[in-house]
């Protein structure tokens, strides 16, 4: 008998693993709770999976039962999801959130690391090896960093990690006078090491490279700039936005647009009517500006919908060379 083909060792591997899992049916398919029920449905009628995931992913924003029940009809009674029926099953937001919140508990160890402890010491018990990641920790101010930063180190105390088991994961071939400090401080050191071609590896290098030696990085102010031990380990300077030395004339100082709450019904009417108001001024022709003057002198400069190439989004009128050295002049006068 020859060689076993890929395809038979697979065949055979995954007719033993389904041998050994027998009727047993993951909690999450199980039909004998109506998440099971709801996620089989799911998975036969794809058109709920957009509506249902979009009513989960603004539930933690929705208080009380009629934002809940407004979220349900507009999700579900739009003509094309096939369970309008949804609907009259979300009786409160206690109701609601207790049926998501057992549905996350198959995924979510634990709200909390103390939470967590029963469910790590089951699988420890059960012979699994486990990774423990604290969901959430992208940040974006001081205060969330603190928070998250403060929740790792209950999380650290709450397992009892010993000295010994803490582990620093480092990039193969960066910093390596760090990672030979940490072994000699009695810290383990978890290397991530590549491995392909040379040549079409160096798009990932340059990446790597470019994160660790910016001018600011800490390895480059480390061992070429040669800042001391003490300026690299001081506080973080606090940003502090330069003043305007003057405003032009019927400007305003820029600021980021706040973020918009798409779970309030009217901030998503707005968007969509902005959108419809921008859609209908697709194609229209528009003048170069100089001086507060209109001109349309020059050739066109048509601009397409890179998704759609034969839809126009606008014309611009482009400027000849007088008009481009008028501008110029402009500028610099208005720059005092």
């Amino acid at each position: 008998m020859g060689a076993e083909s890929a395809q038979d060792i697979v065949r055979t591997k995954g007719l033993e693993i389904f041998r050994l899992i027998g009727a047993e049916t993951p909690a999450l398919f199980d039909r004998g709770w109506w998440a099971g029920r709801m996620m089989e449905r799911v998975m036969r009628e794809p058109s709920l999976k957009v509506p249902l995931f979009r009513f989960v992913d603004v539930l933690p924003a929705l208080n009380d039962s009629r934002q809940i029940a407004r979220h349900a009809r507009e999700y579900f009674t739009d003509g094309t999801s096939p369970l309008p029926w949804i609907v009259s099953i979300l009786p409160s937001t206690y109701l609601v959130k207790k049926g998501v919140t057992r549905v996350s508990r198959t995924f979510i160890a634990g709200e909390t690391p103390r939470s967590a402890l029963k469910n790590l010491r089951r699988l420890w018990d059960e012979g699994k090896p486990f990774t423990v990641d604290i969901l959430g920790e992208a940040v974006v101010s001081e205060a969330e960093a603190d928070r998250y930063r403060d929740l790792y180190l209950r999380l650290v105390d709450t397992l009892k990690v010993p000295r010994e088991r803490y582990e620093f994961q480092m990039l193969y071939g960066m910093g390596e006078p760090i990672k030979r400090a940490l072994m000699k401080m009695g810290f383990r050191v978890r290397e991530y090491a590549p491995i392909g071609e040379l040549l079409p590896g160096m798009a990932y290098l340059v990446r790597r490279l470019l994160e660790n030696s910016s001018n600011e990085g800490f390895l480059q102010r480390a061992f070429l700039g040669h800042a001391s031990p003490e300026d690299l380990l001081a506080e973080p300077e606090r940003y502090v936005e330069a003043p305007y030395e003057r405003e032009v004339a019927g400007s305003v100082p820029f600021s980021n647009e706040p973020a918009a709450d798409f779970a309030i019904r009217e901030t998503r009417t707005a968007f969509r009517n902005a959108l419809t108001e921008a859609g209908n001024r697709m194609s229209e022709s528009y003048p170069a500006v100089i001086d507060g003057k209109e001109y349309r002198q020059g050739e066109p400069i048509v601009s397409v919908d890179p998704a759609r190439p034969r839809e126009v989004v606008g014309t611009v009128s482009g400027i000849t060379r007088e008009l481009a050295d008028h501008a110029v002049q402009a500028a610099r006068a208005a720059q005092g």
